[in-house]
């Protein structure tokens, strides 16, 4: 599993690849918060490495050690980081598979998608 120089690392790179698809036209909000959201994951993950030691194998597992309500005291996060978190990760699920269901147009369940996304943002 990664540590903390290696989850670092992966964070600048996903800032440096946000910063490049930020430039193309149109813009593309759902990939926008898809990288946000994987910049964030090495954050917490690099947080957890170094405060815990520990190496989460899957999103639940970094979750449960992330829950400032939770068991894992040296790897919590404070209340408000912890929720910003769990708000950005319905975020980007929301970008990646969430669609308007009562339209039939698969184009206008896009742009609908993505207006959604721009509010949010």
């Amino acid at each position: 599993m990664a540590n903390f120089d290696q989850h670092i690392q992966k964070v600048r790179e996903n800032i440096d690849f946000l910063n490049q698809i930020r430039t193309h036209q149109p813009r593309n909000l759902n990939w926008e918060v898809t990288v946000c959201y994987y910049i964030a994951v090495h954050l917490v993950n690099a947080h957890i490495a170094i405060k815990g030691d520990l190496h989460p194998r899957t999103h639940k597992d970094t979750k449960k050690l992330l829950d400032y309500g939770g068991s894992f005291v040296n790897t919590r996060l404070p209340e408000d980081v912890y929720l910003n978190f769990i708000s950005l990760t319905s975020l980007t699920r929301f970008s990646r598979y969430m669609y308007d269901l009562q339209s039939s147009d698969t184009s206008r369940r896009a742009f609908i998608n993505e207006n959604k996304n721009k509010r949010k943002l």
